[in-house]
């Protein structure tokens, strides 16, 4: 699978469709290619997804550290450097490993993925997750489902360089993909659990319980325990 989108130049909340390729302005496009794989293993059909991709995206943008000059930019004042061109890529993959009953999600699943972006230009190089998801069968509740997941962020060279320099010169620390800036930042992690109660037809109930270490990416923060509450219904 592949597809071409149109960067749009205009600042508008939420940015132009991709598709839009009349607007004005437009010379920029991100170019995206994908390969899958759906396996189906054993007499039992243990299904499983994988997928790998990259992008491109031939827009200018800001390098996060140097100047022209090849200077930090946070210091110096000077005209950030430009890269020409943004790449990313990733990798994502579901298997079953054990199947309670029929239909494609009934049984213990292993999930991960990784999701990488240049550096130079952006703030979060890396995310690394991992999880599993398993219905309620063994416990009488078929339609149920429980699940966890770790998740892992990392904040680019580039990104930690610019922010110490930025506190090494006493200036703010600039804004970047994530907001406001309150410290350097380095990596976040999440761990998370939930459980997912079929209540009716179409209707279910699901609390979900997240702890985050290092909020933001930085320490300036104390570690946060996050509780939600979901109330699905499908008509």
């Amino acid at each position: 699978m592949a597809g071409l989108f149109a960067v749009s130049p205009h600042a508008y909340n939420g940015g132009i469709s991709g598709w839009a390729w009349a607007q004005d302005g437009l010379g920029k496009f991100s170019s995206p290619v994908e390969i899958g794989w759906l396996p189906s293993f054993g007499r039992n059909h243990l299904v499983g997804h994988y997928k790998a991709g990259f992008g491109y995206d031939n827009s200018k943008y800001k390098n996060l550290l140097n100047d022209v000059n090849g200077n930090a930019w946070v210091q110096t004042g000077a005209q950030p450097q430009y890269e020409a061109g943004r790449a990313s890529a990733w990798f994502m993959a579901d298997q079953m490993l054990m199947r309670n009953g029929d239909g494609p999600t009934n049984g213990l699943i292993a999930l991960a993925g990784w999701m990488w972006s240049d550096g130079k230009t952006t703030a979060m190089s890396h995310h690394v997750w991992a999880g599993m998801t398993e219905t309620g069968a063994a416990w009488g509740r078929p339609n149920d489902s429980v699940g966890a997941m770790f998740q892992w962020m990392t904040m680019s060279r580039a990104s930690v360089l610019q922010q110490e320099a930025a506190l090494a010169a006493g200036v703010p620390f600039p804004d970047n993909q994530w907001g406001k800036v309150w410290g350097i930042q380095t990596h976040e992690n999440i761990y998370e659990v939930f459980y997912n109660a079929h209540v009716a037809n179409g209707m279910s109930l699901q609390p979900d319980f997240q702890y985050i270490n290092r909020p933001g990416g930085s320490t300036v923060f104390h570690d946060a325990a996050v509780m939600a509450l979901q109330f699905n219904v499908v008509m």
